[in-house]
């Protein structure tokens, strides 16, 4: 796997997580989509880095306890 691109990664907060049978869907402010993880993110994780593709977001990143700086990841 090679790293060709760099996206950037902007942090929005998490509105509502809804667990369900064997996921978890997780939606943030700003996004009408849910994003559907395995697990759901550990208490104090209010906010989610998402990947954009094309100015639309693509893809969940990571959770943080705080807003962090919009930065970008070489995927």
């Amino acid at each position: 796997y090679n790293k060709e691109i760099m996206l950037p990664l902007k942090y929005y907060k998490i509105t509502k997580v809804e667990r369900k049978e064997y996921a978890c869907t997780i939606r943030v402010k700003g996004h009408n989509a849910p994003f559907t993880v395995p697990r759901p993110p550990e208490a104090g994780n209010n906010w989610a880095g998402i990947l954009h593709l094309h100015g639309v977001p693509w893809m969940l990143y990571e959770y943080s306890d705080e807003q962090l700086k919009d930065t970008r990841r070489k995927v």
